[in-house]
């Protein structure tokens, strides 16, 4: 392949559909299950952030190291059952389960930006106030029936 050729976008379709597309059903089944492990995490992520707790307090709390909980939230080391029982304990939650017909998981709502002008755009992002308290990002002053 010559560097000099530009692939249509079609032709970088198939190769990301390719890449992709290709893993045996074994590889499926463990990045499925990485990923519901991710779910847990996330809302892990959730719970800490609302209590404003560091992961280092976490790791103290579950009793394992920082560097530990660290490989946990990259997907270097797996999530097992204990961790997660150690996760409630040391937040105070309880994880809660529910089963969702596969058609339903599938599709996700659509996200669109709702139609706007420039001017409407630059007063959006002028009124933006950073809340740098605690670390936190800011949110915009956001009123949907400016932007509407």
């Amino acid at each position: 392949m010559s560097a000099d050729r530009k692939k249509s976008p079609a032709e970088i379709q198939a190769a990301f559909d390719d890449l992709f597309n290709s893993f045996s059903d074994e590889e499926s089944l463990e990045q499925e299950g990485r990923m519901i492990g991710f779910a847990f995490l996330s809302e892990v992520e959730h719970a800490v952030d609302v209590r404003r707790m560091s992961r280092k307090d976490l790791a103290k709390a579950m009793g394992i190291s920082g560097s530990f909980l660290t490989q946990l939230f990259t997907g270097d080391k797996p999530l097992s059952d204990k961790h997660k029982a150690m996760f409630q304990r040391a937040l105070g939650i309880r994880f809660v389960i529910h089963a969702q017909e596969e058609a339903a998981y599938q599709q996700e709502p659509e996200f669109r930006f709702p139609e706007t002008d420039r001017h409407t755009l630059l007063r959006i992002v002028r009124d933006f106030e950073p809340d740098y308290d605690g670390g936190q990002t800011g949110r915009p002053n956001y009123n949907e029936n400016i932007a509407a």
